[in-house]
C-alpha cells in the first residue's frame, strides 16, 4: 500500500509503498463487514475522506480473488471517472500479490486481462481454460439496467453519495447476489460525508433506514444530540484522530 512523503525541497507530496496506517474504525469497519457475510445482510458505510477507503475497498474484492475459487467481484459507480481509482488500485494490489509474494499469491491471467476485468485462468494449447478461475469486473452503471450478468459474490457501490439512480441500481444487484431466493453474495455501498445535492439522496435514505434494504444497521451516537441511533455503518471525521 501506499503511504504519503513530503519533499521538504520541492513540497511535493510524493507516495511509495510502506505498510499502511491502520486506525480503530477501519478495524471496527471489518469486524461489521463479516458479521454482514454472516447474517445474510448487505453492508453500507458513510466516512469522510482520507481515511483508505479506496485501499479498503480494493482488498475486500482482491481477497475474494486471490482466496475464493470460481468467486466473482464486481465494482460498479455511474461514472467511469468513480470507478477508475479504486480498479487501479485493486490492480495495484493484484500485481504485488503477483510479483512480491515468491509465487504464493500468484494467478496467471491469459483468458481475461483487461483495465475493466480481470480472471485468474490459464489457457491451454487447444483453448480450454483452467486454473482458478476468480474473477474481478469493474462495471459502469449510468443505466440501472446495466447491472445483470453472472451471479457475483460482492458487489460494491462505489461513490454511492454521487449515483442519483443508486437505489434502482442497488435494486437491480438483488438479481446478481441470489439464486432461486437464496443469498450466494451480499452488496456493499459507500458515500464521503459532506457530499450534497440530489444525487446524494438515494444514500442518504439507504444510510438512515438501513433494515428496508436489507443493510445490517450500525448502533452508534455520533449526532449532534448524541441520541442513539440505527444507521448504516458510520465513520465520523473526528474519530480517526482518537
Amino acid at each position: 500500500l501506499q503511504a504519503a512523503i513530503e519533499n521538504p525541497i520541492t513540497k511535493e507530496t510524493t507516495y511509495d509503498e510502506s505498510f499502511p496506517a491502520f486506525f480503530a474504525q477501519q478495524y471496527i469497519w471489518f469486524h461489521y463487514f463479516r458479521m454482514c457475510e454472516l447474517l445474510g445482510k448487505d453492508a453500507g458505510a458513510l466516512k469522510p475522506r482520507g481515511v483508505g477507503w479506496s485501499q479498503i475497498a480494493a482488498s475486500m474484492g482482491l481477497r475474494m480473488y486471490t482466496c475464493v475459487r470460481q468467486s466473482k467481484c464486481i465494482y460498479a459507480a455511474s461514472l467511469e471517472s468513480q470507478l477508475t481509482p479504486t480498479l487501479s488500485k485493486v490492480w495495484d494490489q493484484m500485481e504485488f500479490l503477483n510479483t512480491q509474494t515468491n509465487g504464493g499469491m500468484k494467478h496467471l491471467r491469459m483468458a481475461k486481462n483487461t483495465d475493466m476485468r480481470r480472471r485468474a485462468s490459464k489457457k491451454l494449447k487447444d483453448g480450454t481454460e483452467v486454473g482458478f478461475k476468480s474473477e474481478i469486473e469493474g462495471l459502469i452503471i449510468d443505466n440501472p439496467r446495466k447491472m445483470r450478468g453472472s451471479r457475483v459474490q460482492r458487489l460494491f457501490f462505489e461513490e454511492a453519495g454521487s449515483n442519483d439512480k443508486l437505489k434502482a441500481a442497488y435494486s437491480q444487484g438483488e438479481a446478481l447476489i441470489t439464486v432461486s431466493g437464496r443469498r450466494i453474495g451480499l452488496r456493499a455501498f459507500w458515500g464521503t460525508g459532506g457530499d450534497s445535492g440530489p444525487q446524494l439522496a438515494g444514500l442518504a435514505e439507504m444510510f438512515y433506514s438501513p433494515e428496508a434494504y436489507n443493510v445490517l444497521p450500525y448502533k452508534n451516537s455520533y449526532n449532534s444530540k448524541g441520541d442513539v441511533v440505527y444507521t448504516a455503518f458510520f465513520i465520523p471525521a473526528y474519530a480517526m484522530l482518537q
